[in-house]
């Protein structure tokens, strides 16, 4: 299910945001921001204690193929990265405490359920993974 909130807009979103994190909502502030550069495109779940944003980085915009760059407290390759929109997506799923999930279209904010939530993931990943092998990058 999908449900079309409005144009995607950090004022929109914010109020959106507002209703539900009670705690660190410095959260809304870091997402808005990201809204605010006009290029955000994925998923945010929301809960009491804060966001979690899954962006859905353009292919082109990860590494090239067997190249690590620095992620959290180590490196990654591209794959790693990309893995981790999966097992992000499945942590709002899974954590009951995530109250409300958000797609980010670029043009667009939806509330999204849960099996939608995973559907635009795939639909993500695949499609990321498509164009890598048409660039051979």
């Amino acid at each position: 299910m999908k449900q079309l909130i409005g144009k995607q807009s950090s004022e929109i979103y914010r109020g959106y945001a507002e209703k539900t994190v009670v705690d660190y909502r410095s959260d809304i502030d870091i997402d808005c921001k990201e809204i605010d550069k006009g290029e955000l495109r994925g998923l945010v779940g929301l809960r009491e204690s804060g966001t979690t944003l899954i962006p859905f980085t353009p292919a082109e915009k990860y590494p090239l193929k067997g190249e690590k760059v620095p992620y959290l407290f180590g490196r990654a390759d591209r794959e790693h990265l990309l893995q981790d929109v999966q097992g992000m997506t499945g942590y709002i799923i899974e954590s009951p405490e995530h109250r409300i999930i958000l797609y980010l279209s670029g043009e667009k904010i939806y509330r999204v359920d849960y099996k939608t939530a995973r559907a635009l993931a795939a639909l993500y990943i695949q499609d990321t993974k498509r164009k890598w092998n048409m660039a051979k990058r």
